[in-house]
């Protein structure tokens, strides 16, 4: 038996990811939800997540008070290797500054600007990185 694919997807604002989800659900992959950066790593210490599909602007969560919720995505991406060192990280966000999606890249992760590519275009990119990792 084949094992689904896990992604997590990490936003505050869990209306934007919702038409994601039912796709990818509609095609065998198994989706977790959260809202924020505690939220996530909780989970991806008890589950072998193979991607993670996160905002960069959003809540770390009481657990990390130190952590700028401007960067919060970059701290949970950072945490994510060290739990599952072969994840895939796909970035979903709003930013536009061209130097920090290079560094994104140079990284090994995927950054898709919200609202840029057709849902069927992110559909794809996940689960390419889901193949991969």
């Amino acid at each position: 038996m084949t094992r689904k694919p896990l992604v997590l997807l990490v936003d505050d604002e869990p209306w934007f990811q919702r038409p994601l989800i039912a796709v990818l659900e509609h095609q065998d992959v198994v989706c977790v939800q959260v809202q924020c950066v505690e939220d996530a790593l909780a989970y991806a210490r008890e589950h072998h997540v193979q991607v993670l599909v996160t905002d960069i602007m959003m809540p770390a969560g009481s657990s990390y008070p130190r952590v700028d919720s401007t960067l919060a995505g970059y701290f949970l991406a950072d945490e994510m290797r060290k739990l599952h060192p072969n994840i895939a990280i796909v970035f979903l966000s709003v930013i536009s500054d061209t130097e920090k999606i290079r560094e994104l890249k140079a990284s090994g992760a995927r950054y898709i600007q919200k609202g840029v590519l057709s849902l069927n275009r992110v559909v794809e990119i996940v689960k390419k990185a889901a193949r991969r990792s």
